[in-house]
């Protein structure tokens, strides 16, 4: 089968083939997921390095236990929430050798705004420092709740399942995000 012969088929029946073993569909999932993984792991850990490790250690990992997953019909949804526990895993394992601040900093969840990723609206250079200064007033919990939400259209339960909370939790710390944020900007604040 061909790379884009994958792209016709449904996640839960390539994820199926990748399961029985199939290194093309594999690779597949590989491509199709590396660049959104990284961009997700990097929230988490400030060096590269630490994300391709994570990222590496979580493709061999799903190689090695292909047989045993379970099925899925989103991979994507499932590569987040098995890199997030991996990453939260490996931070944990490791915080004795780290010093206790420099491991709760790992743990926060970064929202950096990229000009070139912005949104129109907000390609002024005051515009970008006004909304990174709001955004740094939300926790890291909802920083990555509104992250998986509005930057990657997660459902509530979606992110519930890669965050590791229930759906009301969810909501409740999405909710609270937007009223920070709602408290903190006003259409005044931006040149539109």
């Amino acid at each position: 089968m061909s790379q884009n012969d994958y792209g016709e088929l449904s996640d839960a029946e390539i994820w199926e083939i990748f399961k029985a073993g199939d290194k093309e569909a594999f690779t597949y999932i590989f491509n199709q997921n590396i660049r959104i993984l990284y961009k997700y792991g990097h929230k988490f850990a400030p060096s590269m390095h630490m994300v391709e490790d994570y990222i590496q250690e979580l493709f061999l990992t799903l190689w090695k236990n292909r047989s045993n997953l379970s099925p899925t019909d989103s991979i994507r949804l499932y590569l987040f929430g098995a890199l997030r526990r991996n990453i939260v895993q490996n931070i944990k394992r490791d915080k004795e050798k780290v010093h206790v601040r420099e491991y709760r900093k790992h743990l926060n969840f970064q929202l950096h705004f990229d000009p070139s990723e912005a949104a129109p609206q907000f390609k002024e250079e005051e515009n970008r420092a006004r909304l990174a200064e709001v955004m740094d007033k939300l926790s890291p919990r909802q920083r990555e709740a509104i992250y998986l939400k509005y930057e990657n259209g997660f459902s509530y339960d979606e992110i519930a399942s890669v965050m590791g909370i229930n759906n009301q939790s969810v909501r409740n710390i999405v909710f609270s995000a937007l009223k920070v944020l709602r408290k903190h900007l006003k259409r005044s604040d931006f040149s539109w």
